[in-house]
């Protein structure tokens, strides 16, 4: 599905086409060990075959559901889970790449 995603989307001409994996891995809440929900590195592999950036691996976290269905993002509610920094950290590679691709606005005298 996400391989068909990405192929859609180059044909519709977006130029920026990255990968975001979800649920990769939970944190026990007790001892905060990682275990993988999926076979490890999946996201990446993918990301290689499909020749598009792996930008973020959100590890899964039931509070994501529960703070944003209360109305408070993760990143607010919660900001020292291991999903809110992964998420802030997506919004950051996010930001770089709109300004590094940012044209000049034009100015009229």
């Amino acid at each position: 599905v996400v391989a068909r995603s990405v192929t859609l989307a180059r044909d519709a001409g977006l130029e920026d086409v990255a990968l975001v994996t979800n649920m990769d891995g939970y944190a026990c809440p007790t001892c905060g060990a990682q275990a993988p929900l999926f076979p490890a590195g999946g996201g990446a592999a993918l990301a290689a075959r499909i020749g598009v950036p792996l930008w973020a691996t959100i590890p899964f976290d039931p509070a994501l559901g529960s703070t944003t269905d209360a109305g408070e993002p993760l990143v607010i509610a919660q900001p020292e889970q291991a999903a809110a920094r992964a998420l802030r950290a997506l919004a950051d590679t996010i930001e770089r790449h709109v300004r590094a691709r940012a044209r000049p606005l034009e100015t009229t005298p």
